[in-house]
């Protein structure tokens, strides 16, 4: 929602999230219902207005991808279980769609989903939810440290994404990211303390994790244990493993912890084949400083953002690298 300080009248974007309050000001401007539509970006000001305006209603095309999504990992694992597909094709599959899943399940943990419509806010939780089971992880313990991760990116004790964005080598890097998904877990539950409701955040986190864990365990049970492994243990394995590399590693390495302009990387893709191609993949996190910025801005708008602003980002210094 926009709000205004009637002392200084300065508009600003006030971000509430389960826990934490975000505040971003944007100091003196001009009308706030004229710039979001405006063509004249002209300074930070100006585009994190721009970047409010990005936030309409439901935001039909995270839906739309997120029921793509879960129902291709359906798809490929009845495939698997009925012998149609080897298991390993399955886990390269599962695997990728996994990975792709991510972008909507992350959009549902800064309540990106649901737009400005309030009466859908609890989309947010029943997708988030529901994706993070997949790759056998919890929404809860997401939504806590990558809150964490925004409010200290490249912090060297409270970021999670820090354990694989300081690596000094891109070996060290990968080998990292394939045991990130234990050290994922284990940082949000040794994060605990930090939560605004630790005990009802701990509950939450035990019982998202149970019920994934609880019908693999059962599958194993009765015979399935290669299914599991293969369908569901690697895909969630690799999963995190492209998670912190792609959206830890490459916008964050050699970063120190300051401001948003100096953490961040924008890895900004040409309007050519290749470009739009390499910007698809990247569920347009290549533009990950963006992000950072306006996170409140959904996935598929990040790239209009920074075309509105990139002359306002390069004189304010920010960390754009041209494919």
């Amino acid at each position: 929602m926009v709000w205004f300080d009637e002392k200084i009248r300065a508009p600003g974007f006030l971000f509430v999230r389960p826990g934490y309050v975000t505040l971003w000001s944007f100091g003196q401007s001009r009308d706030p219902e004229s710039l979001m539509h405006s063509t004249d970006i002209n300074n930070l000001r100006d585009l994190k207005l721009f970047a409010l305006s990005e936030r309409k209603g439901i935001c039909w095309e995270t839906i739309a991808f997120a029921g793509f999504v879960l129902t291709a990992i359906v798809i490929t694992t009845y495939l698997a279980f009925a012998g149609l597909i080897p298991l390993w094709l399955g886990a390269i599959f599962n695997s990728f769609w996994m990975l792709q899943g991510y972008t909507t399940a992350h959009e549902c943990v800064h309540k990106n989903v649901h737009g400005g419509d309030k009466r859908f806010r609890w989309l947010n939780r029943v997708i988030g939810r529901i994706e993070f089971m997949c790759p056998l992880h919890s929404y809860a313990m997401h939504e806590h440290v990558h809150h964490i991760h925004h409010q200290h990116t490249n912090d060297p004790k409270r970021d999670v994404d820090y354990y694989v964005a300081k690596t000094p080598n891109l070996f060290i890097a990968v080998a990292r990211s394939y045991i990130f998904y234990f050290y994922a877990t284990y940082h949000a539950f040794k994060t605990a303390h930090m939560h605004a409701q630790p005990k009802r955040y701990l509950t939450q986190a035990v019982i998202e994790l149970a019920i994934p864990y609880s019908i693999a365990i059962a599958l194993c049970v009765m015979g399935y244990w290669a299914e599991v492994i293969f369908l569901w243990v690697i895909p969630a394995i690799n999963t995190f493993a492209g998670v912190v590399f792609f959206f830890g590693w490459a916008p964050h390495h050699i970063l120190e912890n300051g401001d948003e302009l100096t953490t961040t990387r924008i890895f900004a893709a040409p309007h050519t084949i290749k470009g739009r191609l390499f910007t698809w993949l990247y569920n347009f996190h290549n533009y990950h400083l963006i992000h950072h910025l306006f996170p409140y801005a959904p996935w598929n708008s990040l790239e209009r953002i920074y075309d509105r602003g990139k002359h306002v980002l390069e004189r304010e210094g920010a960390l754009i690298s041209r494919l």
